[in-house]
């Protein structure tokens, strides 16, 4: 955070696959879900001949999956789900939407879980309430978006916007 409050958080953009990278999220993360019997699923697109490329750093991006899927992991319960699903967004943006369907977050609450050492009203809350924000300003810095809202599936889902290519914003 203390980068990105100077500016400093600089980005390693390229072409990348994110169909890949998401997959490589979800299995970095699969041990820690298996652990607390959570299903972990990458659903498959709507659109499966679509091309996944996006303008993005996948570090950085990785980063920001790795957040929300660790967060889904302290927040849903076991015997719970998480699906992750890859959208187009039009031409200019791809969509990574992460679904659950744990204890979810209270309307009044949703508009600021991007909010610096914002933590919503759980009694059991764990963190600093720093991790969201780096995500909402890491996706940004992309030129693209990050939302929460509720899921279908009765939780959570966050949503992440990025460019398909240099520039689009």
């Amino acid at each position: 955070m203390a980068l990105s409050d100077v500016g400093k958080l600089a980005l390693q953009r390229e072409h990348t696959d994110l169909a890949a990278l998401v997959a490589a999220a979800v299995e970095r993360q699969r041990a820690a879900f298996l652990r607390k019997s959570i299903g972990l699923d990458l659903v498959p697109s709507a659109a499966p001949d679509a091309a996944w490329s996006a303008w993005v750093d996948p570090a950085r991006l990785h980063q920001v999956l790795a957040n929300v899927l660790d967060n889904a992991a302290k927040y849903v319960p076991s015997g719970g789900r998480v699906d992750v699903q890859l959208t187009r967004e039009g031409n200019q943006h791809v969509g990574i939407t992460i679904d659950d369907n744990g204890p979810g977050v209270a309307e009044a609450d949703l508009p600021r879980l991007f909010d610096r050492f914002y933590r919503a009203g759980h009694r059991d809350a764990r963190g600093s309430g720093l991790g969201l924000a780096l995500c909402q300003r890491i996706v940004e810095l992309h030129g693209g978006t990050i939302a929460a809202s509720r899921s279908a599936l009765g939780g959570l889902r966050i949503q992440i916007l990025v460019p398909t290519q240099e520039g689009d914003a």
